[in-house]
């Protein structure tokens, strides 16, 4: 009984890392599309390219942003290149 508990609880701990790693590398990305545009003169919708980050990283959001074709086509520089 014991083993199991402590198997959900490592499996709970695993879970939130995973997500947590997910937040921060969306935050990460985001930030470095917001700093990169800024020094071209370039304005962007920057809730519009977190969700488009979100989307491609697999991380859900509660109240996602409608994505433009300029935000997803940052994203998925930002996501391809990361690889």
């Amino acid at each position: 009984m014991e083993t199991r508990l402590n198997q959900g609880i490592l499996l709970g701990k695993a879970s939130a890392q995973s997500l947590d790693h997910k937040q921060s590398m969306l935050d990460t990305l985001l930030s470095n599309i917001v700093h990169s545009s800024a020094i071209e003169g370039e304005k962007l919708n920057v809730f519009s390219v977190r969700s488009s980050l979100a989307n491609k990283l697999g991380v859900s959001e509660e109240n996602p942003f409608p994505i433009t074709e300029q935000s997803d086509g940052l994203a998925e520089i930002m996501v391809d290149g990361r690889c």
